[in-house]
């Protein structure tokens, strides 16, 4: 039987689709993981410039960061390295270091260290133990001589924060007051430009809260579904944090229309506005002084820029192969830590 020319046209049209199909049945490759694939090769950007590179087996670190001098700062096996001439050499002995919290303003970098200690790295000093607490330390801000550290409890998904006072040099005093919140790996908190309120996950795990660092009081609270990744004050009366369906592990390593990163006022529980959506579960977050940037599992960096009206100004897929484990700020510019066969560190521009 002779086909019309309409059916080749279809049949030719057929191919291609029956063949991506058969291809995604053999290799267990499905529609999202394609739309996935889609989305990165859409918004691939190369870096304006590679810090440090190195193969997998060389080059795992547990964290890392950027000083305003350019200096790179790597937490691995458990001590503080640094790179010079594209080679990580050690900055001392190890002392049990697990993660760093820089300042946006002050040039210290706060670092949490096994046995519930809290260091404080400063150039020119090196590493001082400055205090220590009762769990795992998840988080560690300061402005002006209020200090709080979040760290989590024995029970999942539960932390506290405790907040300091400086007393003289790099001492600091607890003031009596903490607060319990939701809280894990991924997800801490934010202290106001000011110092005087807190945000952070509800202790259930279901929406996010702002506190008074004065008296500890809930001053609003909002709604949701899961624990919060992104938690960040625009000014001393805006937030911005995400929401978004608590989905199981393999659903969210694709982007869900539902996740959503909005912002709030402190004076006005339950009213907000939506800065960004569609993204993936959202791997790390970080702010500088003017822009907020997020990470998620599809691989992809969106970056919102805070001044004035909270925006979206840029979302980009690094170039290469690699998943975005990390991003960091330092002025204008933003870090990326890729993981994959080549571990790198990259720069990319705010815009």
């Amino acid at each position: 039987m002779r086909l019309s020319r309409r059916a080749w046209w279809g049949l030719v049209l057929a191919i291609p689709i029956l063949s991506s199909v058969a291809l995604g049945l053999v290799l267990g490759v499905g529609l999202r993981d394609l739309k996935a694939a889609g989305r990165r090769l859409v918004y691939r950007q190369a870096p304006a410039a590679t810090l440090w590179q190195a193969p997998e087996a060389d080059g795992d670190l547990a964290d890392f960061t950027v000083t305003d001098a350019g200096q790179l700062l790597a937490l691995r096996e458990g001590g503080l390295w640094t790179s010079k001439e594209g080679t990580l050499q050690p900055l001392g002995a190890p002392q049990g270091v697990l993660h760093l919290f820089p300042e946006t303003k002050g040039g210290w970098v706060w670092v949490a260290a096994s046995y519930h200690r809290v260091l404080a790295w400063e150039a020119g000093a090196g590493l001082r133990h400055v205090l220590s607490v009762r769990g795992a330390v998840r988080g560690v801000q300061r402005r002006g001589d209020r200090l709080v550290v979040g760290f989590e409890e024995a029970a999942l998904g539960r932390g506290q924060l405790m907040l300091f006072r400086r007393q003289a040099g790099v001492w600091f005093e607890p003031d009596g007051l903490e607060i319990a919140v939701g809280m894990d790996r991924w997800s801490g908190f934010d202290l106001s430009p000011d110092g005087t309120k807190l945000l952070a996950n509800l202790p259930t795990g279901k929406g996010v809260g702002i506190w008074s660092t004065e008296d500890g009081r809930l001053l609003a609270s909002w709604p949701g579904e899961r624990l919060a990744r992104v938690l960040c004050f625009v000014d001393d009366q805006r937030v911005l944090f995400d929401q978004g369906p608590a989905s199981k592990i393999r659903d969210g390593a694709y982007a869900q229309a539902a996740n959503r990163v909005v912002q709030a006022q402190v004076e006005a529980s339950g009213a907000l506005s939506v800065i960004a959506d569609h993204f993936a579960a959202v791997l790390s977050s970080d702010h500088g002084p003017n822009h907020l940037a997020f990470a998620d599992m599809e691989g992809l960096v969106r970056v919102i820029e805070l001044e004035g009206t909270p925006r979206l100004v840029s979302t980009f897929s690094p170039k290469g192969r690699g998943i975005p484990w990390q991003v960091r700020f330092t002025q204008q510019a933003l870090w990326v830590f890729l993981k994959g066969d080549t571990n790198r560190i990259e720069r990319y521009g705010c815009e």
